[in-house]
């Protein structure tokens, strides 16, 4: 098959894939998600697994539900390919609840798991002058959300304000000692940032 009988089969794919109600879902996704996370990490309060776990749940959710309105690229890299962007807001509004559900951190990371629209590709979005304005504005509310709830981490009193504070400071630019936004800070790799947020590997 030809790159281009193969990019129309995909389209022809993405044109019949059920076009289930991403909103409609979020009863049966919470339920669904409740009983995986019970079941598969064995706790009570489901609220009190780690931002890893959380991560692997909601790439249950993709695989179980999402995926009914997207479809991924051959790529084994490759992105979830949504017909319109009217999906892919309605995804993020239902990662967003969740997160708020589940006291979890909102990132591009966690998008991704559940979207399975890559990081890279969001980091496009907010300067490719070609992205629509929904996927530009989308991409520049994650990293919004992102500061604003490791800001929200500092005064719950359940993780270490130092740590949230160094993250904050090397994704964001704040300063841990004046709570200010600078620059010149030494930068953070993905391990060292996961320690200070108290994520398990």
């Amino acid at each position: 098959m030809s790159a281009c009988e193969n990019q129309d089969s995909t389209q022809d794919a993405l044109a019949t894939a059920t076009k289930a109600d991403v909103v409609n879902l979020k009863t049966d996704v919470e339920e669904a998600l409740d009983n995986y996370i019970i079941s598969t990490f064995g706790v009570d309060n489901t609220c009190n697994i780690a931002q890893s776990q959380f991560n692997v749940s909601l790439m249950y959710i993709r695989d179980r539900y999402i995926s009914s309105i997207a479809i991924k690229d051959n790529n084994i890299f490759g992105d979830y390919r949504y017909t319109n962007d009217k999906d892919i807001l309605q995804v993020f509004d239902l990662y967003v609840y969740l997160c708020m559900k589940y006291n979890k951190h909102i990132c591009k990371y966690g998008f991704e798991c559940i979207s399975g629209i890559s990081q890279d590709t969001i980091d496009r979005w907010r300067t490719d002058k070609k992205a629509s304005r929904d996927k530009q504005d989308l991409a520049k509310k994650v990293c919004q959300l992102d500061e604003e709830t490791l800001a929200d981490f500092l005064t719950d009193g359940k993780r270490n304000p130092v740590g949230v504070l160094a993250v904050l400071n090397n994704r964001h630019g704040w300063s841990s000692q004046r709570v200010t936004h600078e620059t010149e800070q030494p930068r953070l790799d993905n391990t060292e940032i996961r320690g200070l947020l108290g994520v398990k590997s």
